[in-house]
């Protein structure tokens, strides 16, 4: 075996895996820090069903009255499946990298080692974002829909209360927004024995959007349980702080730590086709698409990409998003030609905006891995498993990235979503 083949066998790359040093998924880490291995395709959990019985009253001269033992159910999900494949440029290890010196310092084998890393890196910080993908729709939704190539898309649902999804927007819900008629600490306070009854499980953390939570400051209730210390232990930070990926820690009211979560994430709508003339496509709402973006037949980076699969018709050069309403967009139709097999980006956030998560660990979420369906790896269940090869004619590195992962909130009552504005 060559050096390069050794620094390319599985038992080196998970090795790689193992010790990258990948950015914290709030989610993830707060609410679903449990890791469970399956050998099998299916992931099982048990589930306490036991319900607030009393004990029966009864006269000292009859029988006792026969009482059900508490229960459990168990649940089964078969997890989704990743496979991440990468073919690295082979020109790579003869070309100067990205902060090098100018003439270039590293030898062909140190830029494929270094190169390597920076390869792995991205494909397990892909793998942990649709991880945190998964945290948020439960959170928010109570489930989520997987879908990609080769199967229809599934609704994965852990059977959430629909008392536990608030909508308070005057678009799609009660119309009875947050303001200073409606107060944000007193809906609070009701969903927390929301949970609390649904549950049995009393919420710690608030989770706010920016948006949410510049409401939630506005309420004088909590205005003056800071400015008075009123509240007890009550200490938010009203100023302005940096925004951060992941969540910004604001402070206490009362017993509830206080977060400020932004997050975003790129998705694609693969296979899409259009004639030619007038054109609009519809995208999931809430993404992020601007007036005049250019599209092209690459990726180009930002918020909003097309890229054409290999051989097929796709848009030209210089096609421009005319007009975006809600979740719809207008392409210009001078510029607009038949398009077949067109993959389009975009980019949307983990939380919609305007909305407050209370939860806390005792959701007790799971991130169960499923069996990897690949005999290198003995079909075993591992997070992020990671193998190699060339392609001899021509040559080409392949890099797989493949898991079998889902997201678990085992106690799913004990978190509850609302929309705030």
């Amino acid at each position: 075996m060559s050096a390069i083949d050794a620094i390319f066998s599985t038992n080196v790359l998970i090795h790689v895996v193992r010790n990258l040093k990948r950015p914290s998924n709030f989610l993830l880490d707060s609410f679903f820090p449990n890791i469970f291995p399956s050998p099998t395709e299916y992931v099982s959990i048990d589930v306490d069903v036991g319900l607030r019985r009393m004990a029966p009253f009864v006269s000292p001269l009859v029988e006792g009255t026969p009482v059900a033992s508490r229960m459990f159910q168990t649940n089964t999900f078969k997890p989704a499946y990743i496979k991440d494949l990468r073919q690295p440029d082979l020109r790579k290890p003869i070309m100067r990298m990205m902060g090098e010196r100018i003439g270039g310092e590293l030898t062909p084998e140190e830029r494929i080692m270094q190169n390597l890393a920076l390869e792995l890196d991205d494909m397990v910080q892909g793998v942990d974002r649709r991880l945190e993908w998964m945290a948020a729709q439960s959170l928010v939704n109570g489930g989520y829909t997987v879908s990609g190539e080769g199967f229809a898309p599934v609704l994965l649902s852990f059977g959430r209360d629909p008392a536990l999804s608030v909508d308070l927007s005057t678009a799609t819900g009660s119309g009875s927004p947050w303001s200073a008629t409606n107060p944000a600490s007193q809906s609070i306070e009701q969903w927390a024995q929301i949970v609390l009854q649904k549950s049995g499980a009393a919420p710690t953390d608030i989770v706010f959007t920016t948006g949410a939570f510049n409401l939630f400051v506005l309420d004088p209730r909590v205005q003056q349980s800071v400015w008075y210390m009123r509240g007890g232990d009550s200490q938010i930070e009203l100023g302005g702080t940096a925004p951060v990926q992941g969540a910004v820690f604001k402070g206490r009211w009362g017993e509830y730590r206080l977060w400020v979560y932004n997050e975003w994430f790129v998705d694609q709508i693969p296979h899409m086709s259009w004639a030619s003339g007038a054109t609009t496509l519809t995208v999931p709402s809430g993404s992020s698409i601007a007036v005049g973006s250019t599209l092209t037949p690459t990726p180009a980076g930002g918020s909003f990409e097309a890229s054409v699969s290999p051989g097929a018709p796709g848009i030209p050069v210089g096609c421009v998003v005319k007009a975006v309403a809600g979740n719809t967009i207008t392409l210009s139709t001078a510029t607009t030609a038949a398009a077949n097999d067109v993959k389009l980006s975009f980019e949307s956030r983990m939380v919609p905006d305007n909305t407050v998560i209370l939860a806390s660990k005792n959701l007790e979420g799971v991130r169960a891995f499923g069996a990897i369906m690949d005999e290198d790896f003995a079909y075993g269940a591992l997070p992020y498993a990671p193998k190699s090869w060339v392609e001899k004619n021509p040559s080409r590195r392949q890099i797989l990235m493949q898991s079998a992962p889902v997201v678990i909130p085992s106690r799913v009552n004990a978190a509850l979503s609302a929309k705030v504005a």
